[in-house]
C-alpha cells in the first residue's frame, strides 16, 4: 500500500512539473504590440522563424539620426521589455532613416 502511494506521488509530481512552464514565455504578437505602445515605437513586423521563435521589427522616432541605435530611449525601453520573453531577434529601424552623406 505504501509503495502504491509513493508511486502515485511521484507520478503526480512529474505531471505537475510537465504542466509548469519552464523559463521565459515566447513573445506573442499581442505582447509585442502592447510593449510597442508603451515604449512609443511603431511595430512593423512580427513573424515566426524556423525555430518557432518570433522575429520582430519596429520603427523608432527618437534619436533617429544617432549613429548608435542603443542611444534612443525607445530602443532601450523595447530591449528591457523584451528581456522577459524568448524571441529570435529584434530589428529597430529609424524613422526617418539617416540621410545619406555625400562622398568626401
Amino acid at each position: 500500500m505504501r509503495r502504491g502511494a509513493g508511486i502515485a506521488m511521484l507520478w503526480l509530481t512529474g505531471l505537475a512539473a510537465c504542466a509548469t512552464p519552464v523559463g521565459k514565455p515566447v513573445l506573442s504578437r499581442s505582447a509585442f504590440h502592447r510593449m510597442a505602445r508603451t515604449c512609443g515605437v511603431t511595430p512593423t513586423d512580427y513573424r515566426r522563424g524556423h525555430g518557432h521563435l518570433p522575429h520582430v521589427a519596429f520603427l523608432y522616432r527618437d534619436a533617429a539620426g544617432q549613429t548608435d541605435v542603443r542611444a534612443a530611449p525607445s530602443v532601450a525601453c523595447m530591449g528591457a521589455s523584451l528581456k522577459a520573453y524568448r524571441y529570435a531577434y529584434f530589428s529597430p529601424m529609424a524613422d526617418p532613416p539617416e540621410p545619406d552623406l555625400p562622398p568626401p
